[in-house]
């Protein structure tokens, strides 16, 4: 046991810290930069209507394969499930500030084309179903 504790106070002394947070840096041009925040305005005022990922990727000048690589790179996350989080994150919005309004109301004017598609990606995203979300229920 104590060769062990030498051995790694040996390991702890001889390199400086190493945070793996220190890698995954990665610098963005100024074109890329502006080229996101197309996107995230575009989602952001669009994300209750139909999105043809064809027409966003036209929007930035990328074909739709060029498109989908580039924003999976640039947010680690595919189209849809960053679509699917800007909309629930609206829904949650609705379910606290509007309380007469339904779930359903809410799955339709936040993009939702039907209501268990709404509630498994409710649940999904926020760990509980929306109904408990709204009365403030630990999932």
């Amino acid at each position: 046991m104590a060769l062990f504790l030498t051995l790694l106070e040996t390991l702890s002394s001889d390199c400086a810290p190493f945070f793996l947070s220190q890698q995954t840096h990665f610098s963005i041009s100024a074109q890329e930069g502006q080229r996101m925040s197309t996107v995230y305005q575009f989602l952001l005022n669009h994300y209750a209507e139909d999105i043809a990922l064809d027409q966003l990727a036209g929007l930035v000048h990328l074909s739709f394969p060029a498109f989908c690589r580039y924003f999976k790179k640039h947010t680690r996350k595919t189209f849809t499930v960053f679509l699917n989080e800007i909309r629930i994150n609206a829904a949650c919005r609705t379910l606290k500030e509007d309380l007469e309004k339904s779930i359903s109301d809410i799955a339709y004017s936040t993009g939702f084309n039907n209501i268990p598609h709404f509630n498994r990606t409710f649940k999904r995203v926020m760990g509980q179903r929306p109904n408990d979300w709204r009365k403030g229920k630990q999932g």
